[in-house]
């Protein structure tokens, strides 16, 4: 199943709205400043839980950590926002990349749904004990749905290139 909703992740800052937010479940995607911001922010979240958990009655304890928390977040919009033009590129050649592989995925699975029928086909042929080469009025289970895949990976659509703006 392809991912296209990605890791939810929010955190609560106390006077401030709360923030939501969807991050890749590959965090490689992400440009490596970001990927560490956000290291941070998670790290300063669960500092944060932590201490709410430990120190219930000592405020001071927990607005130390709930600061850590909003700082780290102000950190990652920061970083994520002065990055963004590299990101956009970074991001359009892993698009141009995936892109590819799903070119090549497709052509070969095509070969090897080629390799399935036409074995098939001989074999269907040997088991008859005549005839040379291909049977063209096989009626083998595989080699009809082998067909079949074939046809539905001709109908596959293409992707779109990313919008150039």
């Amino acid at each position: 199943m392809i991912d296209t909703k990605g890791t939810p992740y929010s955190v609560s800052i106390a006077g401030d709205r709360g923030h939501e937010f969807a991050m890749p479940r590959d965090l490689a995607m992400l440009p490596e400043k970001v990927a560490k911001a956000y290291q941070r922010l998670v790290d300063a979240h669960r500092a944060e839980q932590k201490a709410a958990g430990k120190n219930s009655t000592n405020y001071a304890a927990k607005k130390e950590a709930n600061d850590a928390v909003r700082d780290a977040l102000a950190d990652l919009y920061d970083t994520a926002a002065a990055g963004s033009k590299a990101a956009r590129q970074q991001y359009a050649e892993a698009y141009d990349d995936g892109i590819r592989r799903y070119a090549r995925a497709v052509a070969e699975a095509e070969a090897a749904l080629q390799s399935v029928v036409t074995a098939a086909q001989l074999h269907d042929q040997a088991e008859s004990g005549h005839g040379v080469g291909l049977n063209p009025a096989a009626k083998s289970r595989a080699v009809m749905i082998a067909r079949l895949l074939s046809e539905t990976l001709e109908h596959l659509p293409v992707l779109p290139a990313l919008d150039a703006e």
